[in-house]
């Protein structure tokens, strides 16, 4: 990301959109691009591709539109544009305050489930491995507490139901989502396609966790 955004900073537009999973704060990327130019985001879409044919689709709004917001929390003239393209295209989206605390409240679910495929005996049928699932709901909890603890607003709110549920409740719920057309499409297929990706994001969110809790952060 750094190398891309490297290659961006003499670019004319005044404003970058980015649409990546990452625990890095936004403010290191404002040093290569410039302050005030950085609009991150995530796209509320996932799939695979097939050959040579992508087949993917949008996130149900109810689960996860399309997010972004302000680096700086204000809402600004740039992010109305953009809302305004995604309303026009008809795509779902929500604007969040901080879009940092939202990426690490991804992570501390996305994370977990994609180390679940990558343990599983079978990674296709990996929701019937009931005790995989008990371990990974084990492990979405702790991430939400530990969140919490070190001061991380859990946004959105309905994310709180991670550490709210019990565990056996969750991973019952886990292995379902699993075992669905949803989990096929917008959670197997991408952990699958994107193992390289998914373990460096595992390490970079735990690095992050314990640097929080050893005050670097």
């Amino acid at each position: 990301m750094r190398t891309a955004l490297a290659e961006l900073s003499g670019n004319k537009s005044p404003n970058i959109v980015t649409m990546v999973n990452t625990a890095e704060p936004y403010e290191h990327w404002e040093k290569i691009c410039g302050k005030g130019r950085i609009i991150p985001a995530f796209p509320g879409a996932g799939g695979s591709f097939e050959g040579r044919v992508l087949k993917a689709a949008l996130v149900p709004k109810i689960i996860q539109p399309t997010t972004f917001g302000e680096i700086n929390g204000n809402k600004t003239s740039e992010a109305a544009v953009l809302a305004d393209i995604f309303r026009n295209a008809g795509i779902p989206y929500q604007i969040v305050k901080n879009m940092h605390d939202w990426q690490l409240c991804h992570l501390a679910m996305v994370v977990p489930i994609a180390d679940a495929y990558y343990e599983a005996d079978d990674p296709e049928n990996a929701g019937t491995e009931k005790a995989l699932m008990l371990r990974t709901a084990q492990r979405i909890k702790r991430n939400f507490r530990i969140l919490r603890r070190i001061g991380i607003e859990i946004c959105p709110s309905k994310m709180n139901l991670f550490r709210i549920v019990p565990t056996a409740v969750l991973g019952m719920g886990l292995g379902l989502v699993f075992q669905s057309d949803f989990g096929n499409v917008f959670m197997y297929r991408h952990s699958m396609n994107a193992p390289d990706e998914m373990r460096r994001l595992h390490r970079q969110f735990y690095g992050f966790i314990k640097n929080a809790i050893n005050g670097i952060v």
